[in-house]
């Protein structure tokens, strides 16, 4: 479950979406791709992703389908996860590794 958690987050795109969910709340697809300049295709692509990985949760209203955040704890644990390895790549750095 972790691994698939990380790896949906793999991508700028996901990690936005994410940032945007928990700024804004449940929006639509199409709300999605407009806040982030994408194409509604493409975000509907990343939103199943990111919904496979049990970071968000969906549903329909009327025809259009709806994402908020699965937990409101996901965001916090992808930034605490990404800042780690972001230290670990720095330590690594300096080690002259």
């Amino acid at each position: 479950m972790i691994a698939a958690h990380l790896q949906a987050i793999g991508q700028p795109v996901r990690i936005r979406l994410l940032d945007q969910l928990e700024r804004a709340g449940e929006q639509s697809v199409g709300g999605l791709a407009r806040a982030l300049d994408q194409s509604p295709y493409n975000t509907s692509q990343h939103l199943a992703a990111l919904y496979r990985a049990g970071a968000v949760v969906r549903h329909r209203r009327g025809r259009e389908v709806w994402y908020g955040l699965a937990d409101e704890t996901v965001p916090a644990i992808y930034e605490l996860v990404g800042r780690r390895l972001a230290e670990l790549s720095a330590q690594r750095r300096w080690a002259g590794e």
